[in-house]
């Protein structure tokens, strides 16, 4: 993975390079990230990457794994995707997406950081479900 941000560059690769028997894609154009500082684009995408590798090794089922990490503009939006394989529901009782780790006094903070963040630059945050696959979308203004 190459873009024009060196430490979103860096985050992808270096979180993604790690799997095994795991479909990796990331796709789409990232574009100027100048007015994201890098605090914030590593606890963005720091935060989402982890979950979806955290999830996928977890995964009993070895020619499944998959994570997508879709880039896009739409106007002055950038639109990112990030989807990984799910065993079960991850919303399904559990929409405020707590940790299940069972030192969970010390875990499940990362998606709190991300929405902070997002909020912070003005942008939204959804999760949603589509059969065997958990998708995070965020849409960030891009004139910050």
């Amino acid at each position: 993975m190459k873009s024009d941000n060196n430490v979103l560059d860096y985050l992808i690769n270096s979180k993604l390079c790690t799997l095994e028997n795991t479909q990796v894609i990331v796709s789409g154009v990232v574009g100027d990230l100048s007015g994201i500082s890098d605090k914030d684009i590593v606890s963005i995408f720091g935060n989402i990457l982890d979950n979806a590798v955290e999830a996928v090794k977890n995964i009993n089922k070895q020619n499944e794994k998959r994570i997508e990490l879709l880039f896009n503009r739409h106007e002055d939006n950038m639109i990112v995707i990030c989807k990984n394989t799910i065993e079960k529901s991850v919303l399904n009782g559990n929409g405020e997406l707590r940790s299940t780790k069972s030192d969970n006094s010390s875990h499940g903070f990362g998606h709190v950081i991300v929405e902070e963040t997002i909020k912070k630059l003005g942008g939204m945050i959804n999760y949603s479900e589509d059969g065997d696959m958990f998708t995070v979308q965020i849409i960030l203004p891009m004139k910050i």
